[in-house]
């Protein structure tokens, strides 16, 4: 049944580019094409590591308006960090697979106001999930493109803040979520990934937005949502 419904899909794609101006030319492209689709390598390397670069804001929203800030409001400011992890990639037709796996990430800040008279820095560390449909376009031989949407869910272990003071630094484990002292992040950011890339053999160079879904604890009465951009790079085996 399968092999019934690809060759009407391809019947029928070749049939409109032959009606199409410059017909011979179209039909050699579509033959192209379908080859490639035909004898693409993606599907033989469902595993592998990936590493790369995390910049994480958040979406305020009050007033009828929308700004992206830091946890702590501050505009045009971001944490920055990097993530470690495995990928699962099971293809389950041609072009067409799933993205799953984990990372941990870590991230860290300068936030711009002093703490106890000193300067200070927060660290976190937490492992994302993804679940995301990929859908592949070979280009020529080896390489082709993707581009990637599902959902995700990232879990935080542990939140500090490291105060300065010399020698002898402190580190406060401020926790996630509204408390009496600190206003930080939730332990748990839910999102929707939407992302593309390209492929060359077995390594995989991609960026990602995450767009957030659940509200987080904030320094004022509206809202904010995570909104957070990695780059990485994937390396299948």
């Amino acid at each position: 049944m399968k092999n019934q419904v690809k060759k009407y899909v391809i019947g029928l794609v070749l049939a409109l580019s032959a009606a199409m101006p410059g017909n011979a030319a179209n039909l050699e492209v579509f033959k192209k094409v379908i080859d490639y689709i035909e004898n693409c390598e993606y599907n033989n390397r469902d595993w592998g590591v990936r590493f790369g670069y995390i910049n994480r804001k958040f979406r305020y929203t009050a007033n009828h308006q929308t700004w992206a800030a830091d946890p702590y409001g501050y505009r045009d400011k971001a944490e920055h960090g990097f993530m470690m992890g495995f990928r699962y990639t099971p293809y389950f037709g041609h072009c067409q697979g799933l993205v799953t796996g984990f990372d941990v990430r870590a991230l860290f800040q300068s936030p711009d106001y002093d703490v106890y008279g000193t300067d200070c820095l927060t660290s976190e560390v937490g492992v994302y999930i993804p679940v995301m449909y990929r859908l592949t376009v070979p280009v020529y031989d080896n390489v082709s493109c993707f581009f990637q949407l599902g959902l995700g869910m990232y879990m935080g272990f542990v939140r500090n803040l490291d105060l300065l003071t010399g020698d002898d630094d402190d580190s406060i484990n401020i926790g996630f979520g509204r408390s009496d002292q600190f206003t930080q992040p939730n332990r748990f950011q839910f999102s929707v990934p939407v992302g593309f890339g390209a492929t060359y053999k077995n390594l995989t160079l991609e960026a990602t937005y995450n767009a957030g879904l659940n509200n987080n604890g904030s320094w004022f009465s509206g809202k904010s949502k995570e909104s957070l951009w990695e780059a990485g790079i994937s390396i299948g085996f």
